[in-house]
């Protein structure tokens, strides 16, 4: 089974929240808003991740981080998280984000965002070598 990471349309909002709850049952799943800016992992036509983002300009700095980040429980163990975290900071980085923070929530409060920013900033210094 191959996945396929990619920016999700707006009409697979619906379909993206049902996997989120899916992933973190109830009462968590339950309060997460609609995502704006958000990314998909997709095997044989259907979401089984994804990732919620958001970007803020503070202090004229734009900044991005993590909102929610999800896998579907029978897609979990197969470094799906793990590709999600990394194509999301990308796409924050190629849409003019000039620092990532670890402001996350639920479960994945600051770990997580730190091990995907260490990593996504220690493979785009390589490049620049």
């Amino acid at each position: 089974m191959e996945i396929h990471i990619r920016t999700m349309q707006p009409e697979e909002a619906k379909e993206a929240l049902a996997v989120y709850r899916k992933s973190f049952g109830f009462p968590e799943g339950y309060f997460s808003p609609k995502p704006k800016e958000a990314i998909v992992a997709v095997a044989d036509g259907k979401i089984v991740g994804g990732l919620f983002y958001k970007t803020k300009v503070i202090a004229k700095k734009k900044l991005g981080y993590i909102d929610f980040l999800f896998t579907d429980p029978a897609h979990q163990g197969k470094g799906i998280a793990r590709k999600l975290c990394a194509e999301g900071f990308k796409l924050m980085w190629e849409q003019g984000l000039q620092r990532p923070c670890d402001l996350c929530a639920g479960r994945q409060c600051g770990l997580l965002a730190a091990i995907c920013e260490a990593r996504l900033c220690a493979n785009l210094l390589a490049k620049d070598d």
